[in-house]
């Protein structure tokens, strides 16, 4: 289950990647006018295509992590059924399917939803640290700037 599950992920990059590249088409893209570049092109950015792209980044993330949790959910259903379908006297059977079919049907709105805050949190810790790693670069050895982004 898992190998299907990565391999859907990479196909989901790979379309992530070629809607990236037709929103980045969305700007000025000029000829580069330096000697030697040959076939080499300047992209004047527009702002609002910067934000479809953090827009689709964060999507991106979301989605992945969706991809991931629906995968640890059909896992754990499906070592649930095997441990209450066993007993003392007998070995019980895993059933993956039921696990398929509870993601999907039963519990995809949560885990959608909890893939949401895995994601928003993801990337608030990423700007976060970002800031930190960016702060620390400027102030040195500060301890009160330390402090302050290890308590964020």
């Amino acid at each position: 289950m898992s190998v299907f599950y990565f391999i859907l992920t990479i196909i989901v990059i790979i379309m992530w990647a070629v809607a990236v590249a037709g929103v980045i088409s969305l700007n000025e893209i000029t000829a580069s006018q330096a000697p030697g570049a040959f076939q080499s092109k300047n992209i004047i950015w527009k702002s609002d295509v910067k934000g479809m792209i953090a827009f689709m980044i964060f999507g991106l993330v979301w989605l992945v992590f969706w991809i991931q949790d629906k995968t640890g959910f059909i896992a754990m259903v499906s070592a649930s059924t095997y441990y209450f379908t066993s007993s003392k006297d007998k070995e019980g059977s895993a059933s993956v399917m039921t696990g398929v079919r509870f993601a999907y049907f039963k519990h995809a709105g949560s885990l959608a939803f909890g893939s949401l805050v895995h994601a928003i949190i993801f990337c608030l810790r990423v700007i976060i640290e970002q800031a930190a790693d960016n702060m620390e670069r400027a102030t040195g050895e500060n301890s009160c700037a330390k402090c302050v982004f290890c308590l964020l």
